[in-house]
């Protein structure tokens, strides 16, 4: 009953707006330290990237943890209160969400800490880091922009069923579009005969 009243459309939209608007302020005075700051200031944009690339992340990690064991613990529960039936439907239903939660979560960690971590150090201390190991480190964390849709294919079935649908609609109306391009290219080899005839 308390997640209707919270996990509504209006609370989502107010979440995903507010976070927008922090990120982009967040981004935005990075910005604006590392380029048009007139002191250097490659410390405090490190230890920024840190707090806003590493920390926070970690923090959603942990907060999808919570959210994932208070899941399986209202399943278990509805289980134990409906029967077995419910049981199976409810773990097969709340599986996936809670698998792709905490692999989204977990691989921005993965990908994005090595490189926020290795630049700090590559800027206090640049006879530990080296700029090679920082820049691979920075390649290794380019996969971040569009890891979300690997890991749908990869977890999501009805992801999976939408992206295929797609595809067999696209092919669909290239055929269509193809076969009647055939056909108008006919039909125009079939008139200039026609139109030479009567000229005549």
């Amino acid at each position: 009953m308390q997640a209707k009243v919270i996990c509504t459309q209006s609370t989502a939209t107010k979440v995903v707006a507010g976070l927008t608007v922090l990120s982009m302020t967040a981004q935005a005075i990075r910005f604006i330290m590392m380029y048009f700051s007139a002191t250097p200031l490659k410390h405090t944009v490190g230890v920024y990237g840190i707090v806003l690339l590493v920390v926070l992340p970690v923090s959603v990690l942990i907060i999808n943890v919570i959210v994932v064991r208070a899941i399986r613990i209202a399943a278990k529960n509805a289980a134990a209160n409906l029967g077995l039936l419910h049981q199976q439907s409810s773990s097969h239903n709340s599986a996936v969400p809670t698998v792709m939660l905490l692999s989204t979560s977990f691989i921005y960690v993965l990908l994005n800490a090595p490189h926020c971590v290795l630049s700090v150090l590559y800027f206090w201390m640049a006879d530990v880091v080296t700029y090679q190991t920082y820049v691979i480190a920075w390649a290794l964390m380019q996969p971040i922009y569009a890891y979300n849709f690997f890991v749908y294919i990869i977890t999501g079935h009805r992801f999976r069923y939408e992206l295929n649908e797609l595809f067999r609609c696209c092919c669909k109306m290239q055929m269509f579009s193809s076969g009647r391009a055939a056909a108008a290219s006919e039909d125009d080899d079939v008139q200039r005969p026609i139109t030479a005839v009567t000229s005549v």
